[in-house]
């Protein structure tokens, strides 16, 4: 039998952390919820550290990217692994490069 993978079908994010960072560049949860382009009470309830549905987490890893997504993902509250700590983005960046430049 052949094992799926089965992502949880929502999202729960360090929000502290990213709250710093949105912070440290001059960003706001409003200017946040704005680039998400979401409700603000939905930017605030994904800052809080609950629960965002499957819709509002590939918006964020969309709008911001995997490279800076992935650090403020709470990996361990949500029973998953990092993929980065598996393969590393080294890893990532040379499999593109080689891809892009030999085939």
């Amino acid at each position: 039998m052949k094992k799926v993978h089965i992502t949880p079908g929502y999202m729960i994010l360090k929000g502290k952390e990213l709250e710093k960072e949105l912070n440290a560049s001059g960003k706001t949860a409003i200017s946040f919820a704005d680039t998400m382009d979401i409700r603000v009470i939905i930017a605030y309830t994904m800052l809080s550290g609950k629960k965002a549905g499957l819709e509002i987490s590939r918006r964020f890893i969309y709008r911001y990217g995997a490279d800076f997504a992935h650090n403020f993902i709470d990996w361990a509250t949500m029973g998953m692994a990092d993929p980065y700590d598996k393969i590393g983005k080294r890893h990532i960046i040379t499999r593109h490069y080689e891809r892009r430049n030999f085939t």
